[in-house]
């Protein structure tokens, strides 16, 4: 059982890191504007080698190579194995939070992963599947997954008229506003 809370901290700071802001409209104003808004991505796994969901250092480091390779900052993370089985784990992003909780006898994890910034996350699906389908059988190796993606939050409208990208009409047919609650 595991209480330590793991610090990371970047290596460098480029000064373009994402944050919950936007440009102020001035033009000599370089200052940003906080938003009140995010995305809030859902996935649920189920198939996964048992052994791996009740493996609390391979689970975090998974945790951590999603982070990083999805271009997020993880500031620090905690797991916490569960009795009689089972992992939870939160981590706290720049950009907000990461976290999972396992059901190793059904061979089920739940991850959810909220940003504040304008990036993408639907194009981290492959990446989560990737490091979190773990299988025991070779021969029984699918496992399956079922996501959802929500728009979090207020986001003021667009003043120079146009949608934003997350608000033009595609997006909301393929991803929803949290007054629905439909998953692929």
């Amino acid at each position: 059982v595991s209480h330590d809370v793991h610090m990371i901290y970047p290596e460098h700071n480029d000064g373009d890191e994402p944050t919950c802001t936007r440009q102020q409209d001035n033009e000599h104003d370089d200052e940003e504007e906080h938003l009140p808004a995010g995305q809030h991505l859902l996935i649920d796994l189920r198939g996964v080698s048992s052994t791996f969901l009740n493996d609390e250092a391979a689970l975090a480091k998974s945790m951590v190579e999603t982070a990083s390779a999805s271009g997020l900052t993880l500031l620090s993370y905690h797991c916490h194995s569960l009795t009689p089985s089972g992992v939870s784990c939160v981590g706290v992003l720049l950009e907000s939070h990461i976290s999972f909780h396992t059901w190793p006898e059904e061979g089920v994890i739940t991850l959810d992963l909220f940003t504040c910034g304008s990036g993408e996350l639907v194009p981290v699906l492959p990446l989560v599947q990737e490091k979190f389908s773990v299988v025991d059988d070779k021969e029984n190796d699918e496992v399956e997954m079922v996501w959802s993606h929500v728009l979090r939050g207020f986001r003021p409208p667009a003043k120079d008229g146009k949608k934003r990208i997350l608000e033009n009409d595609i997006a909301n047919v393929v991803l929803r506003r949290l007054d629905l609650d439909v998953k692929r």
